[in-house]
């Protein structure tokens, strides 16, 4: 295996540069999007008329930016996770040194590869995040078949804390038992005696998703006009529908009301489809800074992920019936204990109870 130690400081630097990678990408997918966008956007104000569609063009534009927010919640989920591990092999070292843990699991637990436990991950990470948030497999629709079951995506409380764990929080809000949210950092940083106490996430995503938002909303612009220059054949409609007179079956005017109704109704589409992405990204983005998927949250995550992986590894020494292992393990770990709480909240201290275990 050589040098346990040489090999993570090889790890870490590779880690880094993934980290550096997948931001930059983000990056460069944002600032290419806009200005993308931007052209197209004075294109299309450029040569619009009455009675031209070239405003059309700007609701893929529209599904590019939607898509790019999205790309830049994956990016950014990577980068947490590799920075977790990082930090904690960091707080490894320091318990080693501070004798919390033994010299030999210190060893143990820094030496694992990189494959072996970014597999463990992708199972136990999981299990622990559905532990803790509404997610389409614990979600429930009241009084609702099957048949609804693709439309939970839709549902406005998706990855929200689970009433349990939000409970638990506000009960014993400010008050640190053993058993208290590690995951939420905007409880940890809140204080009865410091009222102006609070966690500083920094606000460049933030920001950056709010151009996206603001060039989204640029582009509707065009639909605006177009139903701005048709108001006259839009009134001509309502005439024609109102007198006797006049043959309220002119084929002309009956176009003309299907093609405005067709993009009222259009544009009534796509501002629902970019609500309903922005809340969703707004919610993915809290739980990146400040909850479970942040690189704090991450690291313990971490420390829990390897420990399990270790464990399971000695119940299947020939990695017959691993993965099932990783699966009861972890489950032990998130089962609610004698007094209803979620395990996960006692996290630090299964960690303890267990960590002996795989000297």
């Amino acid at each position: 295996m050589g040098n346990p130690y040489k090999n993570q400081e090889y790890l870490v630097k590779i880690l880094r540069d993934e980290i550096k990678d997948v931001k930059e990408c983000f990056n460069k997918y944002s600032y290419q999007s806009l200005v993308f966008c931007g052209a197209l956007f004075a294109f299309i104000i450029k040569d619009m008329s009455s009675t031209s569609y070239l405003f059309l063009s700007s609701i893929p534009a529209i599904l590019l930016l939607i898509i790019v927010k999205r790309i830049g919640i994956h990016k950014y989920s990577t980068a947490n996770r590799n920075s977790g591990y990082e930090l904690f092999l960091s707080r490894l070292e320091n318990l080693n040194n501070k004798n919390k843990i033994s010299n030999n699991e210190y060893t143990i637990l820094k030496s694992q590869s990189w494959e072996e436990v970014l597999r463990a991950w992708r199972i136990v990470q999981p299990i622990i995040f559905e532990s803790i948030y509404k997610t389409n497999e614990n979600l429930e629709f009241k009084n609702c078949n099957k048949l609804f079951s693709p439309f939970k995506r839709l549902h406005p409380k998706l990855y929200s804390y689970r009433n349990e764990v939000k409970e638990y929080i506000k009960k014993n809000r400010g008050n640190m038992n053993t058993a208290y949210p590690w995951f939420d950092l905007k409880e940890l940083s809140y204080s009865k005696k410091i009222k102006r106490s609070r966690y500083y996430v920094g606000s460049y995503l933030e920001k950056m998703f709010s151009v996206l938002d603001m060039m989204q909303f640029l582009l509707l612009t065009p639909f605006v006009f177009y139903l701005y220059r048709n108001i006259d054949s839009f009134n001509k409609i309502n005439n024609s529908l109102n007198s006797f007179k006049c043959n309220i079956f002119n084929q002309s005017l009956l176009s003309d009301n299907i093609k405005i109704t067709f993009t009222f109704l259009l544009l009534f589409i796509i501002i629902l489809i970019m609500l309903f992405n922005q809340s969703r990204v707004k919610r993915r983005r809290k739980m990146l800074e400040n909850e479970l998927l942040s690189i704090h949250s991450c690291s313990i995550t971490w420390n829990a992920v390897v420990l399990i992986h270790l464990l399971a590894l000695k119940e299947s020494t020939d990695y017959r019936h691993y993965t099932e292992e990783l699966v009861k393990i972890a489950e032990n770990l998130v089962l609610k204990t004698e007094d209803n709480i979620c395990g996960t909240f006692n996290i630090h201290q299964w960690i303890e109870k267990n960590i002996k275990k795989i000297n």
